[in-house]
């Protein structure tokens, strides 16, 4: 192969003290012969003329990636320089060059990182002349102009001050274009820096290693740059992908709470079908504290302007602090649990004296109890206060019996219901005890337990024959489900009734009813039912038997 383009001479001489060298098809004809001593062509790479030794006898054939070795070994004649060159150390030099710049490393890269390479290898210069007085250095005059000269000339202006430290240089072999971006171009003062003061435009062997160390190393800081690119851009989609996730779990979390709080909903309004021969003797299950019918829990936090004695007595701060004191001593947790049916979710209770908002029990009563609170109260309302003192003891330790039912008279008390004011006359003649409670079970008067609506008003009378409302609740479940709603509803009897809605004074919530159907359908669910047997609460049998009467009216027939 390399005979094909490089002919050694074979007319017979031989070499003694000079070597003959013929390059034959490589460069013009009076290129072709050269002569060579033996001293030269084995130092020739320590010499300062690499490009011009290339120019009058070309490149070796080993950096070509094809080489064969052995068919050049046994084409070459015996006495050439050739085998003694390929023995030498300076052929495994030469071939470690050849490794650097066409080895397997830099064979795998891809063409892009290639690309990346050619483009930091134009930035970072790497072509430096060595120790080569015959090369030309090249400078920018202040005005702009370019000039050249020798390094001998460059030294003596250098010594006689023609050159400012700001001046551009530009080192190169006679010949090259110094306008290419490889070769370097630097002020005196970093030539100076960098050659030294002495002789600061030529270059020491050491700095093209030095430069070629520091592009290695470069390349490697780009590489990292490029891996450190890649794992972000991965990262960054992981997260992305990361968040989608998230965001459809949340939105599936959030239709399975919603599902699951209306099905909770139609549980809390509809009763469970039962056996009628369930057990009797079945205790209600709810362990909620009820107020009694006409008493509000949270007059505490109203603003009442009158009081029936017409003073404000030292007892209510007592009574206050009293309250304060028992509240410290109960479970303030079971108090909050067995509350909780009062207070109306996402609606907190508000203070109209304080302006304040209420989450729960606890919260009322530290409020209630607290020197800001107390500051502006002119009368208390004695139901609410005696209510809150029976829910506490019923929370505290040691004690396991359920609240007792609302006193009907207290020592510090207003009328009944807090929210009426008793006139100015009446409070110059206080009403005894029995009047205040007959004024607060008027409306239970007037409805008499075995009248229609005696479901929806709240009794504890021991003569009444309903003991287990639950079982017959479930059964009129049954039967509304089974009837026509519309002949219920338009039956002339029932349809008399119902001039006007009325209203619930069971339930702790606002409960309108205006058909008979929605009466039935209220009464049932498991709310209504739990809060009328309360502390021993009960329902007229009659009532029942009204209602069941009116249902098998108008239950449909084949």
């Amino acid at each position: 192969l390399f005979l094909q383009n490089y002919r050694w001479n074979t007319d017979g001489r031989k070499p003694e003290k000079d070597a003959f060298l013929i390059m034959n098809n490589c460069f013009p004809t009076e290129k072709r012969t050269r002569k060579l001593k033996s001293e030269e062509y084995w130092i020739w790479h320590n010499t300062n003329a690499q490009s011009s030794f290339a120019v009058y006898f070309g490149f070796f054939p080993f950096y070509l990636q094809d080489f064969d070795a052995v068919a050049f070994l046994s084409a070459a004649r015996e006495d050439s320089l050739i085998p003694a060159y390929l023995m030498s150390n300076l052929f495994q030099e030469h071939l470690a060059v050849r490794e650097f710049y066409e080895g397997e490393r830099w064979q795998k890269l891809t063409d892009d990182r290639l690309k990346e390479s050619l483009e930091i290898a134009h930035k970072i210069t790497v072509k430096f002349p060595l120790t080569d007085e015959l090369s030309i250095v090249h400078y920018e005059t202040p005005d702009g102009q370019l000039h050249s000269c020798s390094v001998q000339e460059a030294l003596v202006f250098y010594s006689k001050g023609f050159f400012s430290s700001e001046m551009k240089f530009a080192v190169a072999p006679p010949g090259e274009n110094v306008k290419e971006k490889s070769w370097m171009v630097l002020t005196l003062k970093e030539l100076i820096e960098r050659n030294g003061k002495a002789m600061p435009f030529v270059f020491a062997t050491s700095t093209l290693r030095e430069t070629w160390d520091r592009r290695e190393e470069l390349l490697k800081l780009k590489e990292n740059l490029i891996h450190a690119k890649v794992e972000r851009l991965d990262l960054t989609r992981e997260i992305s992908r990361l968040k989608t996730r998230i965001s459809s779990v949340r939105a599936e979390i959030l239709k399975i709470a919603d599902k699951h709080a209306t099905t909770a909903t139609r549980s809390s309004q509809t009763v469970e079908k039962k056996d009628v021969t369930t057990n009797l003797n079945t205790p209600p299950t709810s362990s909620q504290i009820i107020p009694r019918p006409g008493v509000d829990p949270f007059a505490l936090l109203k603003v009442i302007t009158e009081y029936y004695r017409g003073h404000r007595d030292g007892r209510v701060a007592e009574r206050i602090d009293e309250l304060h004191s028992k509240f410290s001593l109960c479970n303030k947790k079971l108090l909050v649990l067995r509350t909780v049916s009062l207070m109306e979710k996402n609606r907190p209770r508000l203070c109209r004296m304080c302006d304040l908002k209420m989450q729960s029990a606890s919260n009322l009563i530290e409020h209630v109890c607290s020197k800001f609170h107390q500051s502006k109260v002119k009368y208390l309302c004695g139901d609410a206060l005696d209510f809150w003192f029976d829910a506490i003891a019923s929370c505290t330790d040691g004690s396991t019996a359920a609240p007792a039912e609302v006193a009907a008279t207290s020592k510090i008390k207003p009328i009944a219901a807090a929210a009426r004011v008793v006139p100015a006359a009446a409070a110059a003649t206080p009403k005894s005890a029995p009047a205040v409670e007959a004024a607060g079970k008027a409306r239970d008067i007037k409805i008499s337990p075995d009248s229609p609506f005696g479901l929806l008003r709240y009794y504890r009378r021991v003569d009444l024959p309903c003991q287990n409302v639950k079982q017959f609740a479930s059964i009129l479940h049954v039967m509304l489900r089974d009837c026509d709603k519309k002949a219920l509803d338009a039956d002339p009897i029932l349809k008399a009734l119902f001039n006007k809605s009325v209203s619930c004074d069971v339930c702790i919530r606002t409960v309108s009813i205006d058909k008979p159907a929605n009466l039935i359908a209220h009464w049932a669910t498991s709310s209504h039912v739990t809060a009328a047997t309360k502390d021993g609460g009960q329902v007229s049998l009659n009532a029942i038997n009204y209602w069941m009467a009116a249902l098998h009216r108008a239950t449909k027939t084949n």
